[in-house]
Protein backbone atom coordinates (compact mmCIF):
# COMPACT_ATOMS: atom_id res chain seq x y z
CA UNK A 1 0.00 0.00 0.00
CA UNK A 2 1.48 3.65 -0.95
CA UNK A 3 1.07 5.78 2.25
CA UNK A 4 2.66 9.39 1.98
CA UNK A 5 6.04 9.78 2.69
CA UNK A 6 4.86 12.25 5.42
CA UNK A 7 2.96 9.46 6.84
CA UNK A 8 6.29 7.24 7.88
CA UNK A 9 8.49 10.16 9.18
CA UNK A 10 7.60 9.49 12.77
CA UNK A 11 8.80 5.67 12.60
CA UNK A 12 11.78 7.07 10.62
CA UNK A 13 12.09 9.79 13.69
CA UNK A 14 12.03 7.26 16.19
CA UNK A 15 14.34 4.82 14.74
CA UNK A 16 17.22 7.36 14.68
CA UNK A 17 16.38 8.14 18.29
CA UNK A 18 16.79 4.36 18.96
CA UNK A 19 20.05 4.10 17.16
CA UNK A 20 21.10 7.49 18.96
CA UNK A 21 20.55 5.38 22.04
CA UNK A 22 22.21 2.56 21.07
CA UNK A 23 25.34 4.26 20.54
CA UNK A 24 24.78 5.62 23.77
CA UNK A 25 24.71 2.81 25.67
CA UNK A 26 27.60 1.17 23.81
CA UNK A 27 29.26 4.47 24.95
CA UNK A 28 28.04 4.07 28.34
CA UNK A 29 29.48 0.45 28.54
CA UNK A 30 32.62 1.59 27.66
CA UNK A 31 32.87 3.63 31.05
CA UNK A 32 31.72 0.66 33.26
CA UNK A 33 34.62 -0.37 35.50
CA UNK A 34 33.52 -3.87 36.13
CA UNK A 35 34.72 -6.56 33.11
CA UNK A 36 31.73 -8.46 32.67
CA UNK A 37 29.21 -5.72 33.23
CA UNK A 38 31.17 -3.56 30.34
CA UNK A 39 30.90 -6.55 27.94
CA UNK A 40 27.13 -7.26 28.45
CA UNK A 41 26.34 -3.32 27.94
CA UNK A 42 28.39 -3.12 24.87
CA UNK A 43 27.22 -6.14 23.34
CA UNK A 44 23.18 -5.14 24.20
CA UNK A 45 24.52 -1.91 22.78
CA UNK A 46 25.93 -3.55 19.13
CA UNK A 47 22.54 -5.94 18.78
CA UNK A 48 20.45 -3.17 19.29
CA UNK A 49 22.33 -0.76 17.22
CA UNK A 50 22.28 -3.36 14.35
CA UNK A 51 18.56 -4.21 14.56
CA UNK A 52 17.23 -0.38 14.59
CA UNK A 53 19.98 0.41 12.04
CA UNK A 54 17.73 -2.62 9.92
CA UNK A 55 14.76 -1.34 10.70
CA UNK A 56 16.09 2.27 9.97
CA UNK A 57 16.90 1.26 6.65
CA UNK A 58 13.42 -0.66 5.81
CA UNK A 59 10.77 2.61 6.76
CA UNK A 60 13.36 4.87 4.68
CA UNK A 61 13.37 2.11 1.51
CA UNK A 62 9.32 2.10 2.22
CA UNK A 63 9.19 5.55 2.43
CA UNK A 64 11.43 6.42 -0.88
CA UNK A 65 9.65 3.90 -2.63
CA UNK A 66 6.32 5.73 -1.57
CA UNK A 67 7.91 8.98 -3.15
CA UNK A 68 8.64 7.93 -6.03
CA UNK A 69 5.05 6.58 -6.97
CA UNK A 70 3.25 9.72 -5.47
CA UNK A 71 5.47 11.72 -7.44
CA UNK A 72 5.21 9.85 -10.83
CA UNK A 73 0.83 10.58 -10.16
CA UNK A 74 1.46 14.38 -8.96
CA UNK A 75 3.44 15.63 -11.89
CA UNK A 76 1.15 13.95 -14.53
CA UNK A 77 -1.56 15.57 -12.35
CA UNK A 78 -0.49 18.83 -12.68
CA UNK A 79 0.86 18.48 -16.34
CA UNK A 80 -2.51 17.64 -17.32
CA UNK A 81 -1.35 13.96 -18.47
CA UNK A 82 -3.74 11.41 -18.21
Amino acid sequence: MVEHPWMRAPALANMLGLILVALGIIIGGLQIEEIYLKKTFIIIGIITFIVFTFLFSIFLALAIRDYKDLYSKFTRSIMGIK
